[in-house]
Formats: structure tokens, sequence, C-alpha cells
């Protein structure tokens, strides 16, 4: 073979192979990667052996996103959030993954009483009572939110009535030592007793000055205005004291 006969089929041999290396990385470009416009090689997430299970050694990195992966998140299962094989576009709002059981009274901010670490905050939840119409003080502070934010079975956090016989109704129509409803005692429950204190009984009356003994059958006159209340009514006991 001549010179210029070499020279010609070594150029369309080259010619060849860069037709086919053009079309090979063409190939590869048109790939049908499911996971929606990301800049990351297979190789970053997945193993030459199969698509999963996932690299060890992931060279991905969440926070590169914008949303890191922080407190419980950094432990969540990813299908969790991401329910399909299209990453881009997920949803970054709390209600997106979170059910909202306030029904977006409280607003969309959940940081202002949850938290990254623990979803009952309950140092950012009293704080936040602490400056609603209903400040939480004594034993309040104890008690489950749903057994005051639940209304015929659904939860509500705006607009409820702040009156003490809201919640302890039941427990004003059970008393009977003194029975309550027949003394015609009022449902203002902080006239006598204090949520500072454990108990309703004698233990419990801890704001007796709200009570008006001169309403009753017996005023108080004399001495008697000055006399603790246990040495007439003994055990907590009021109704049918003699006179």
């Amino acid at each position: 073979m001549s010179s210029l006969s070499w020279r010609l089929a070594s150029r369309w041999l080259l010619l060849a192979g860069l037709g086919l290396a053009l079309d090979a990385g063409a190939q590869v470009a048109t790939v049908n990667q499911p996971h929606g416009k990301i800049n990351l090689a297979c190789s970053d997430c997945h193993t030459a052996k199969s698509w999963s299970p996932l690299r060890l050694d992931l060279k991905f990195k969440h926070e590169t996103t914008g949303f890191a992966l922080v407190g419980q998140h950094a432990a969540v299962d990813c299908k969790r959030c991401h329910t399909s094989l299209k990453f881009t576009g997920a949803a970054r709002e709390c209600t997106a993954c979170h059910a909202d059981v306030h029904d977006g009274t409280l607003g969309r901010d959940c940081t202002r009483c949850h938290s990254l670490q623990a979803w009952r905050e309950f140092s950012k939840i009293n704080t936040v009572h602490q400056a609603s119409r209903f400040p939480l003080l004594g034993l309040h502070q104890n008690v489950a939110c749903e057994n005051c934010h639940t209304r015929q079975g659904t939860s509500q956090f705006v607009n409820l009535p702040l009156q003490c016989g809201v919640c302890h109704q039941s427990d004003y129509e059970a008393t009977t030592d003194p029975n309550h409803r027949l003394a015609g005692f009022s449902l203002r429950c902080e006239q006598c007793h204090s949520t500072m204190i454990i108990g309703w009984a004698s233990a419990g009356l801890g704001n007796l000055s709200g009570f008006d003994h001169n309403r009753t059958r017996f005023p108080l006159q004399g001495a008697h205005a000055a006399t603790d209340c246990g040495q007439c009514h003994g055990n907590g006991r009021f109704a049918g004291t003699p006179t």
C-alpha cells in the first residue's frame, strides 16, 4: 500500500472512530435518568454492581440543595419525603410531610412551637402559650394539649373559651361535699381554687378571697370573719355545717 493510500485509510479509521465515540457520548447524554435535573454522576450514589443498595460513602451532600438534614431529619428515610424518584422540586414546607393538626389556624411557621430535635418541644410551646390570652400557670403547664384543645373529636387552637367550667364542668357536677350545684356555687373556679395547688379539696383552696361567705345563710361577722375555714369546715366539708 502506498503512503498516500495509508494516510487516507488512517484518516478514515480516525473519523470512523470519532463518529462511534460521538454516537456513544450522545447515547450517554440522552440516558433517561429518573431523578430530574440534578448535576450528579450516577456513581456518586450508585455502584457498578446494582442500582441498590446505595453506596455507603455517598458523595451527594443534601446541604448543597439549600435544605440541610438537621436533627431528626437526618434519620428519616429518603422515600418519606421523596415519594417519587424525581428528587427536584420537592416541597420544603413542614405541612408537605407533616399533617397540620391545627388546620392552618396557627399559621405555617411550625418552628414557633416545634423543633427539628423534637416535635413536641414543650419549652417553646409554653413560651408561645404565655403570650396568648390564656397563659399556662401552675398545674396547667402539665396538662396534655389535647385535654383542652380537642372539641368534638377535632383539634381547636384559636377562639377557645377561657372559662374554667368549659373544661371542669364534670368536676363541678361530680362534687358532692359540698354539692356545688345545689349550693349555687359559681363556675368561676378561681374564686376558691388555685392552679398553683394540687387538688380540688381543702388542700386546693388557695384563693378563698374571691369567695363571698356573706352570700350564704351564715354571713361572717365579728371574730368569725378572721377564723380559719378549717375550724368550722373540717375535712373540706361545707354542706350541712351547723349554724
